[in-house]
């Protein structure tokens, strides 16, 4: 069965245990049990999961946890985890929805179950049940216990007043600080007396204006757990708790010493004493992993759910975020058809609400499927892999960019690039032939092309403008190529996958197009794939880039005096003139697509000598090489055509070697949009307007290929002074790391999926069939 069939039967499956599901909920939505007291719960879902045919493991590392499995793990044998949430609130009852968490879990994992029986499928599913996410966090129970050691992703997810692929959970640290004063009769010895609650209540107002230095994503809240006896007593003793948060942990420990520092001066500022204990454990931030929240989304999508990518503000925290610091994991928020808050009474009638039930429902299909892609596509894992390995390397990748930028080095000069960057991937564990094809070209390979085993080529490009430096942002290119190449190969070596990486260092693209050599060289002849990315104004998988041929014609003529006799001449300057305006009006017959500019180089020595010689130098671009070779033709005649009007004679040549546009193979082209999304950045499809003309366009008539464009942070176009300071801010850096990942996501999409490469094929014979000359 293929995964979509799979899909169908766990959903199938889903609906046909429909008053099953209800049943669970509905009971724990009756009962409603505080953390570590859920008895009832453990016994009902425990039962439920053993008659369903899931081997439960009772009272696991926690008295009312327990764990349900089925299918067995290992190699090549995915191991998922649903969390089951089933603890309830004091005094508000299921007002987290957590009846409806356990219903998600129960209902994902039995059609996850399901789906393995019909197919066959390795793997195992585990329907984890964590007691007291709202108190005490039993997931960090069983972080502790080891249980996710051989787990390869953890899934759940959470009822809200929106559907959102990622909602921020921030990271939580707890503290309680004790004042210690000295007691005394308030009103017969005050002066006696050293007063806590007073150190407290200044430590409190401290908080309050720290608020104004904090970030926006920072929280922290207190109370007043201990202020005194009686107001005739000075208190000798107050207690606060406080609570910080924030987007990491990081950030978290940084909010919580400036709160500490409030505390110590508070007690400094009283005479009182302080004493600060952290509580354990601390929570920490949801880091949602990008494929597994990819795959997610797309299953949202086919079950027609309407949704969002992220939340619109952060919210509160969970023992969740501790899982996705162990694997990769997902904790979407799902509506429930209403728009009341969590933690609040009218949120716990909505968990009961019969109108609930459709968008359960719908979410333990979505999380079963996204189980399915765990278990039937094995590059979701080694995507992880890949994106994990580039965002250790960002300091790495960071440092050649910067000094790329910092040493801009002209078209085929780049001689300090060509030593960091093959230095760099050398060290990296690749293959490096230096000065290949061309003196400062090189090729960084890793592992063996062959039948059955892709070569994905990744270009590199590090050459700089003349006077403007990296203007173009190709420091940024070379950092997005060493990252790809980086995480390609370390998805290999984990996945045991067959196929070669190639970085491909490629001088010389703004001037002289250093490409069309590998080419004539003859490297791209076993290459299955080539891709790259180049930084812009915005983020597109395909800006058109146009077919370029750069012509120069040269009249000659005779000169002779202006005055004297200037009958006795050949004027070349008017056959230039009359050429450069035939050209002119061969646009009112032009494409909207088309382009001609041009300049007169020479025309003349001074004005009395009947000029002997002029030179026109143009640029002719077309959207594809079979549209610039009637374009060319008709401009060439054009040219011709002043000579033959003024009778001088003239000679075209081509004055550097012409680029072809840029064909976006749509295969690959979709594949990178996929991860993209996956990795949750907004783009485009195709821009409506043509950029200029790069020599990847020979390399896309020659094997599949994609040249995206990414936004960098800013809006200045290409080739000007505001461009060469974006690509070096920090602000750069998320799009180049993002870039980086999508291109490696989109090579192991190449290595895993034989399929996706025929389309690749058969698409790129079907555009050179449409677009070469």
């Amino acid at each position: 069965m293929n995964p979509q069939q799979l899909k169908d039967v766990a959903a199938a499956k889903i609906d046909e245990s429909r008053e099953l599901l209800l049943s669970v909920s509905s009971r724990l939505w009756q009962n409603p049990e505080l953390a570590l007291e859920e008895r009832m719960a453990h016994q009902l879902l425990t039962e439920t999961l053993e008659s369903s045919g899931f081997s439960v493991t009772r009272h696991f590392v926690l008295d009312t946890g327990f764990k349900a499995e089925f299918g067995s793990a290992g190699a090549g044998r995915p191991h998922i985890a649903v969390m089951c949430e089933f603890d309830a609130l004091p005094g508000i009852r299921h007002a987290c929805g957590h009846n409806l968490i356990a219903e998600v879990a129960v209902g994902a994992g039995l059609g996850i179950k399901a789906a393995m029986e019909a197919g066959g499928v390795a793997g195992r599913v585990t329907v984890l049940g964590t007691p007291a996410e709202e108190a005490q966090g039993g997931k960090i129970n069983m972080i502790n216990a080891g249980f996710f050691k051989d787990v390869d992703v953890a899934l759940m997810a959470h009822p809200d007043r929106m559907t959102t692929v990622h909602s921020a959970h921030l990271s939580l640290s707890s503290i309680e600080v004790i004042f210690t004063g000295k007691a005394s009769h308030a009103a017969g010895s005050p002066r006696e007396g050293l007063n806590a609650l007073d150190a407290a209540v200044t430590a409190y107002q401290s908080v309050s204006n720290l608020r104004q230095q904090m970030r926006p994503d920072w929280r922290v809240h207190g109370i007043v757990k201990e202020g005194g006896q009686r107001p005739n007593i000075i208190p000798e003793r107050a207690v606060l708790e406080y609570c910080t948060r924030a987007s990491t942990g990081g950030d978290s420990q940084l909010l919580l010493n400036k709160v500490k520092q409030c505390m110590h001066a508070a007690a400094m500022a009283t005479g009182c004493e302080c004493l600060i204990s952290e509580s354990e454990p601390e929570y920490k931030n949801v880091i949602p992993n990008r494929a597994l929240a990819g795959a997610y989304s797309a299953n949202l999508r086919a079950l027609g759910v309407e949704h969002t990518q992220l939340y619109p503000e952060p919210t509160g925290s969970t023992d969740m975020g501790n899982v996705s610091y162990e694997v990769p994991s997902i904790h979407p928020m799902f509506f429930i058809g209403g728009d009341t808050a969590t933690h609040s009474a009218g949120f716990a009638v909505l968990a009961g609400a019969a109108e609930a039930q459709r968008y359960v429902l719908e979410q333990a299909k979505a999380l079963a499927m996204t189980g399915i892609d765990v278990l039937t596509e094995p590059a979701l894992q080694l995507k992880d892999v890949a994106a994990a390995k580039i965002d250790e390397s960002r300091e790495l990748l960071l440092g050649v960019s910067s000094r790329l930028w910092q040493n801009p080095e002209l078209a085929l000069e780049e001689r300090m690039a060509h030593q960091l960057l093959t230095e760099t991937l050398e060290s990296s564990g690749f293959s490096v032939t230096r000065h290949f094809v061309l003196d400062t070209g090189f090729k960084a390979e890793f592992g063996s092309a062959g039948a059955g085993r892709p070569h994905i080529a990744v270009m590199c490009e590090f050459d700089a403008l003349p006077g403007i430096g990296h203007a173009c942002g190709h420091n940024l290119i070379a950092e997005v190529a060493v990252g790809a190449g980086l995480g390609i190969k370390a998805a290999m070596e984990a996945g045991g996958l067959a196929g070669r990486v190639t970085v491909l260092g490629t001088p010389a693209e703004e001037h002289y197009g250093g490409k069309i050599n590998f080419i004539e060289a003859g490297f791209f002849k076993d290459v299955d794939v080539a891709l790259m990315a180049h930084p812009y104004k915005l983020t597109a998988v395909h800006v058109p880039h146009l077919s370029v041929a750069f012509l120069r014609a040269t009249y000659t003529g005779k000169a002779s005096h202006a005055a004297g006799s200037p009958w006795e001449g050949l004027n070349a300057l008017d056959a230039a003139v009359t050429a450069y305006q035939s050209v002119s009006n061969l646009r009112q017959q032009m494409r909207p697509e088309w382009r001609v500019h041009g300049i007169v180089k020479e025309g003349g020595q001074r004005p009395n000598i009947i000029p002997e010689r002029a030179v026109l130098d143009y640029f002719v671009r077309c959207p594809s090489d079979r549209e610039l070779a009637v374009l060319r033709a008709r401009v060439e005649a054009c040219l011709r055509a002043g000579a033959v009007a003024s009778g001088c004679e003239c000679s075209i040549e081509d004055i550097s070697r012409g680029y072809s546009s840029v064909i976006c193979n749509a295969p690959l082209g979709a594949a990178y949009s996929a991860n993209l999304t996956a990795l949750g950045v907004e783009h485009v499809g195709i821009t409506e307007l043509p950029s200029g003309s790069t020599d990847m366009g020979n390399v896309s008539y020659t094997v599949p290929a994609i040249h995206p464009m990414f936004y960098m942070g800013g809006d200045a176009p290409n080739h000007s002074v505001e461009f060469t300071r974006f690509v070096n801010l920090p602000e750069a850096q998320p799009y180049t790391l993002a870039q980086a990942k999508a291109l490696a996501m989109t090579g192991i999409d190449i290595l895993t999926g034989p399929e996706l490469l025929a389309k690749c094929e058969a698409q790129f014979k079907a555009d050179l069939a449409r677009f070469a000359a």
